[in-house]
């Protein structure tokens, strides 16, 4: 069974699953933070060949950016972590500027989920 760890701002343990849900709701609220995230060995070496991205923060995804500091396996380690959240914490504002485009893009305070999915839908349909 996969045991993660993930330790920095948001600390504890959670389910392979949480880990991007932590960094969502950390974005949400337009908290500074990081991604730490370790595994075994052998779940490294199989995760490591599946993986396509270069990053896994959801906010580094949708701007295309490295805002959000990330320490994936091997390098989630505290050396490497103390003095990047240290950074961030001291001058959060080009995270928050990310976060902030990234709740746009994602559709805050426009029309609700349901309703942009359906929309969606229509206009694939009528370009048919």
């Amino acid at each position: 069974r996969l045991q993660p760890k993930t330790r920095g701002v948001s600390g504890g343990r959670c389910r392979p699953c949480g880990l991007r849900d932590r960094s969502f709701r950390a974005c949400r609220h337009a908290n500074a933070h990081g991604v730490a995230y370790d595994m075994g060995f052998l779940s490294r070496q199989i995760i490591g060949r599946m993986l396509k991205v270069e990053t896994v923060s959801l906010v580094n995804l949708i701007t295309d950016s490295k805002s959000i500091p990330e320490f994936i396996a091997e390098n989630c380690r505290e050396e490497l972590i103390t003095p990047s959240v240290l950074k961030v914490l001291d001058d959060p504002t080009g995270q928050i500027q990310a976060m902030q485009s990234t709740m746009q893009a994602l559709g805050q305070n426009g029309h609700p989920p349901g309703e942009r999915a359906a929309q969606s839908v229509i206009k694939f349909l009528a370009a048919q």
